[in-house]
């Protein structure tokens, strides 16, 4: 005989002691499935801190490539006698390479919550900047046809355009 629910519990023999024992039981299960499902929760919070973590050193890393290049291009600029525009790209260097480390400094929830907090009160200039930084992003770490990329012929660069071969100039040139 198998009680339809937990009140009809209390009509098996041994009654209440049944209705007792299966509401402990219920509740150890409860408990368990509490305990089961934090610990999952915490595991799920623990790898994606370590993703965000790795994918902000990546970022990090790529931007500090990037204030590199700028601060060689500003020297080489400043040999060519161009001090205004190596200007330029020394304070562009300088600021970058401050993200950089401000990035690599900061924790990512902390990044997460200043970043949700600032879509809330702004959300236009929010979506905006995102989209505009996600296409220079995209431009700067990207290589159009997929064999190399066109950071490396910054002026400075090792692989700078002068070191090309011809048709790799050619081609290089009809793009740009």
């Amino acid at each position: 005989m198998i009680p339809e629910d937990i009140d009809s519990l209390e009509n098996l023999p041994g009654g209440p002691q049944v209705e007792n024992g299966a509401a402990r039981i219920v509740k150890e299960l409860l408990e368990y499935s509490r305990e089961a499902v934090s610990v999952v929760f915490r595991e799920i919070k623990s790898e994606s801190r370590s993703i965000a973590s790795e994918r902000l050193n990546l970022a990090s890393a790529k931007l500090d490539t990037l204030a590199e290049v700028l601060g060689e291009s500003a020297a080489k600029l400043r040999t060519e006698q161009s001090d205004s525009l190596a200007d330029i790209f020394e304070v562009a260097s300088n600021s970058i390479g401050r993200l950089s480390k401000n990035v690599r400094e900061t924790n990512p929830e902390k990044i997460a919550d200043e970043a949700a907090e600032f879509a809330r009160r702004q959300p236009a200039i929010f979506l905006s900047s995102a989209v505009v930084a996600g296409i220079l992003l995209g431009q700067i770490f990207s290589s159009p046809d997929g064999r190399q990329s066109d950071r490396e012929f910054l002026p400075g660069r090792e692989s700078s355009f002068e070191s090309m071969p011809e048709d790799d100039k050619e081609e290089h040139l009809a793009r740009h």
